[in-house]
């Protein structure tokens, strides 16, 4: 199940691909000018959103501030994107070169996001503090399997929570504790989705890797490539498991 799940995912994507870039091409685009932008405004030396060694002591307040500003931004393109795609798979609204902005609910996501992601900071500190003192005696190998294990249940709590994030696109409002209960009977598949999709990221994380010790360009663009399909891949699963499990939609062999 959790393998047609992730398929069905993926299927989402490259079936519907023309929609998919222009769910998210345009909003990317106008983060990276953005981010250009951004870095004239505040005068900052080229590279220093990537190299945060290169920032002098007396531009550390400037370099704050325009991360913070980015971080905001990214939070609300990527709010923009995940909306976007929700409602063109839940509601079949179609998006034009740019996805619509008005009347659409992204603070709402937005807001809902951040909820989220608090929780599972907080869940993901005791569990790593608590994994650092159990295991810290045992060695090396020993902590690096108790963070992994951290990792697998922020991941998997995040898919649990996850249900209200396309519920808020198509206005709908669920809680948390009414998403954990509508996933309470597909825990075990939502463990193996969240398994199969850490396992990819790693793998293509390495690949990726590879390609930067020996050709710069196209590991650059294989990063790009990779992380638009992971964000589309993530809320497409999100997509998934609401239409299956509050919809009632059947999930294809």
């Amino acid at each position: 199940m959790a393998w047609k799940i992730v398929l069905h995912a993926f299927r989402m994507i490259f079936g519907n691909i023309v929609d998919a870039l222009k769910v998210s091409v345009g909003p990317m685009l106008i983060f990276v000018v953005l981010t250009l932008v951004v870095g004239q405004i505040v005068n900052l030396p080229s590279g220093s959103f990537h190299d945060m060694g290169s920032v002098q002591p007396d531009t550390a307040g400037t370099m704050f501030f325009a991360v913070l500003i980015l971080c905001a931004a990214a939070i609300f393109i990527f709010a923009w994107i995940a909306v976007a795609w929700h409602r063109f798979i839940l509601l079949e609204e179609y998006p034009g070169v740019l996805p619509t902005l008005a009347d659409r609910p992204i603070g709402q996501y937005v807001a809902k996001s951040l909820i989220i992601a608090l929780i599972l900071i907080v869940i993901g500190a005791a569990a790593g503090m608590v994994v650092m003192m159990l295991l810290s005696m045992g060695g090396l190998f020993l902590l690096s399997i108790g963070m992994s294990v951290v990792l697998l249940l922020i991941n998997y709590l995040g898919l649990r929570f996850g249900l209200m994030l396309p519920a808020a696109a198509v206005g709908q409002n669920m809680s948390i504790g009414e998403s954990m209960a509508k996933t309470k009977e597909s825990s075990g598949q939502i463990l193996g989705v969240t398994t199969i999709l850490i396992a990819m990221n790693f793998a293509s994380t390495l690949i990726v890797g590879m390609f930067y010790e020996f050709a710069t360009i196209i590991a650059f663009v294989l990063d790009i490539a990779t992380n638009w399909l992971f964000i589309m891949l993530n809320v497409s699963v999100l997509t998934t498991l609401f239409g299956h499990l509050v919809e009632g939609r059947e999930i294809a062999d």
